[in-house]
């Protein structure tokens, strides 16, 4: 799969009442700060929020409005060793509803990354990470859950790269990652992939690099159908998948303001027991980013893929409405503006369609095709008191329309307004 253009999916942006904008301004806190001759912080946040409806709950259904605290410890380390570089940051999160109380929990995000070099131009990096978040709410309207169930993924990589500062660039990449539900009921969307990809990058001039690779995909649905025999006894036969990517790649700086990221990739992808998602496939995704003044960052992405494997839960932030699409297509454009030397403005506006089977949803004599049209906007401001404090409030709006036989089997249309409000305080 081309590599993902995702924003906002940070340790905020998964967080079950996400403050999108105070994420983006905490990341752009961190960033301004990198160059820190102190490698480490270590900080304290809270968000307070209101969901209008928690469950996603179709419209025109009662739905259940709440209000959600979060409360968190959050630290990084970013530690150079001669020519090596630890990386590693966390958080841990409490989380409580004022009246879904069965939804408390805690949530966490670990991850650690090394970077290293030698003299002969070989470098790379190896990594791991541990995540896990609640999962809110059912993708369809045969699973409506109102039970707390946990979301766990865990994954590792490591790069190669042999070349970097030449004009050719050789890279190969081994990924692997896993991902677990606490609920029984979606003991069957356990996931297990692995990936390895071997590449070559050309960089042709200072403002266009280009690159080829491939990659080889496999992996499983180790719990997909369960079937009890006479006696009451399990037997469990997974779906076993596998994908082979060939990518084009293009990174074309224009200015110093503007660079263009694009990945274009064929892909043929098999499965041993969902023939749906059995299919040879065209997949892209590019992001630009664009600072056409010193007060103005815009950003704007686009992705065309389907989701087996995918590692992340959520596309551009958006909670966990993606997954299990067999095609999305999606656009989003941010905007990222300082105010003052203390306050940004940050907007976004995302759209997203899905192209969706019945192959999660237990359906006999239907059509089996459905769609779904996502669109998301969000509105906040940011205010950097001081280079410790920070604080961010932020509106969104979420609606979503269906269509096709299946909608009713797969999908069903929503709205919901979420409200939130991020005070960090960062010891440095």
């Amino acid at each position: 799969m081309p590599t993902r253009s995702i924003t906002c999916t940070g340790r905020l942006g998964r967080r079950l009442a996400p403050a999108c904008a105070a994420a983006l301004a905490l990341l752009a806190h961190a960033a301004a700060h990198a160059d820190d001759p102190n490698p480490y912080s270590l900080g304290v946040l809270e968000t307070v929020s209101h969901d209008s409806n928690v469950f996603r709950a179709a419209s025109g259904a009662p739905v259940a409005s709440d209000w959600i605290s979060t409360t968190g410890i959050v630290g990084t380390i970013d530690q150079p060793i001669s020519r090596e570089r630890l990386k590693a940051s966390g958080e841990f999160d409490i989380n409580r509803f004022r009246d879904q109380t069965q939804l408390n929990s805690t949530a966490h995000t670990l991850s650690i990354e090394g970077d290293w070099a030698t003299v002969d131009r070989l470098s790379g990096e190896v990594g791991y990470q541990d995540s896990s978040q609640l999962y809110r709410y059912s993708l369809d309207s045969l699973q409506t859950q109102t039970g707390k169930n946990t979301l766990d993924s865990r994954s590792a990589f490591a790069r190669f790269h042999l070349g970097v500062v030449t004009k050719l660039t050789l890279d190969a990449v081994v990924e692997g990652m896993e991902q677990t539900y606490s609920a029984p009921a979606y003991r069957y969307r356990d996931l297990n992939r692995r990936d390895a990809s071997l590449g070559v990058s050309y960089q042709s001039s200072a403002d266009l690099r280009t690159s080829l690779s491939y990659r080889r995909t496999r992996g499983d649905y180790p719990h997909y159908r369960t079937v009890l025999d006479p006696e009451g006894q399990a037997t469990t036969t997974p779906d076993r998948f596998t994908r082979n990517d060939v990518i084009l790649g293009i990174l074309y700086s224009a200015s110093g303001a503007s660079r263009l990221k694009l990945n274009v990739s064929k892909a043929v992808e098999d499965h041993s027991l969902i023939g749906s998602r059995s299919f040879n496939t065209w997949a892209a995704d590019a992001q630009w980013d664009w600072t056409p003044t010193g007060r103005t960052h815009l950003t704007f992405d686009f992705i065309r893929d389907d989701d087996t494997g995918t590692h992340d839960v959520s596309l551009f932030g958006e909670p966990l409405a993606s997954t299990d699409a067999t095609r999305r297509t999606a656009f989003k454009g941010q905007l990222a503006y300082q105010l003052t030397g203390k306050i940004t403005l940050n907007a976004s506006g995302s759209f997203t369609k899905r192209e969706l089977d019945t192959a999660f949803a237990a359906v006999q004599g239907a059509d089996n095709h459905a769609t779904d049209k996502l669109y998301q906007a969000s509105l906040g401001l940011s205010y950097e008191a001081t280079r410790s404090i920070l604080l961010g409030c932020n509106a969104a709006r979420e609606h979503r329309s269906v269509g096709g036989a299946a909608a009713g089997f797969v999908t069903y249309p929503y709205d919901a307004t979420v409200l939130s409000c991020t005070g960090q305080f960062t010891f440095h």
